[in-house]
């Protein structure tokens, strides 16, 4: 599993408990850090680097992307180059359209929507929160 941005890493903890192996990269030299200290406190291994959505290679069975959107409108094509089984974005509000801009880059990329999840935001009055799990078509 790879999630590039590491906003609190989470879900990159969350995984590797269930037994996953996680590699987790973001930018941000501090988020790196912090990665690498949340695994060591709670005896995951999480394999975390500063690293930009460009100099990834491999290919993972799962990606992760909480992403702001201005980040999935510039890497959206290369995220979606760099999973085989299934990509999971989180973090899209609706009040800003969105979720209609992620459904829209991701079936121009042969991308089917596997399963959507909505949630009201409790800090955002009249936004929800989007989350959407891809798979190639």
């Amino acid at each position: 599993m790879w999630e590039p941005g590491l906003s609190g890493d989470t879900c990159n903890l969350q995984t590797a408990k269930l037994g996953a192996d996680v590699y987790a990269v973001d930018v941000q030299e501090e988020a790196v850090k912090e990665c690498s200290e949340n695994g060591w406190e709670n005896e995951v291994p999480v394999r975390c680097e500063k690293k930009s959505v460009e100099q990834i290679e491999d290919k993972f069975d799962v990606v992760i992307a909480n992403l702001q959107m201005d980040i999935f409108r510039n890497y959206f094509d290369k995220i979606t180059q760099l999973f085989k089984e299934h990509l999971i974005i989180t973090g899209i509000y609706v009040e800003k359209k969105e979720r209609d801009e992620i459904l829209s880059m991701a079936d121009s990329l042969k991308l089917s929507v596997k399963k959507e999840i909505s949630k009201k935001d409790i800090n955002k009055e009249g936004e929800k929160w989007y989350g959407f799990i891809f798979e190639h078509q």
